[in-house]
């Protein structure tokens, strides 16, 4: 899953050496015209390609060519039923690459070599991408998700102590319905911390949209 670590870590890589590159490798798949599923795999070798003789004539060959062979291997094992666009960052100089899935929402497959990550296609796809926030919750225990391009992540947890009822129901059924009260109350408790926790999420702009599930009401 793509984090907003994981993009603020992107955006603040810098080459420690001025004779290094970074590579930023973009695949969208498409819906293939016949049945050998290839068509995609053999855009995307050629992108790749391209991207290598370009940087042979701008003098990045060196620090390039590693990184872009790499990518020229991910491009050439893609298929025809691929279901989700991809993402590669690679900087081999620095040991670094960092692969993504991403929902197949991109404009198209390309290559960038620079002296920095190219964001601008992860920053739109991003942009389109409203923060859904998943929240399953039951009598004394509730589960908070992030669902961001297409994943789900847990982010948090809350559990709250419901008392049991007791075996007796003493005089009267009084100890019975004093035990139902209080097991209703601590309930309503959980719920309205659960409720006010959404709240103050929402007025943060942690989330653009919520889903809800309960089992218990």
């Amino acid at each position: 899953m793509l984090t907003r670590d994981d993009v603020r870590e992107l955006a603040q890589f810098s080459l420690k050496d001025p004779k290094s590159c970074a590579s930023s490798f973009y695949f969208q798949p498409r819906t293939p015209q016949n049945r050998s599923h290839r068509e995609e795999a053999i855009l995307a070798k050629d992108v790749v390609r391209n991207a290598m003789r370009e940087a042979e004539k701008e003098g990045r060959n060196g620090c390039a060519r590693s990184d872009l062979n790499r990518i020229l291997q991910l491009a050439e094992s893609l298929h025809g039923n691929q279901a989700k666009a991809k993402a590669v960052f690679a900087c081999g100089d620095q040991n670094f690459w960092r692969e993504f899935d991403l929902p197949p929402l991109l404009t198209r497959t390309d290559v960038y070599v620079g002296e920095r990550f190219h964001l601008k296609p992860l920053a739109m796809l991003l942009g389109t991408q409203p923060r859904i926030a998943v929240v399953t919750v039951t009598r004394d225990h509730a589960l908070f998700f992030d669902l961001r391009l297409d994943e789900m992540k847990q982010r948090e947890e809350m559990t709250h102590a419901v008392p049991r009822r007791g075996k007796s129901d003493g005089f009267g059924g009084f100890d019975a319905g004093h035990s139902e009260r209080r097991v209703a109350d601590e309930v309503l408790h959980h719920f309205k911390a659960v409720a006010q926790r959404l709240v103050d999420e929402a007025e943060k702009g942690i989330y653009d949209q919520l889903i809800l599930g309960c089992h218990d009401t």
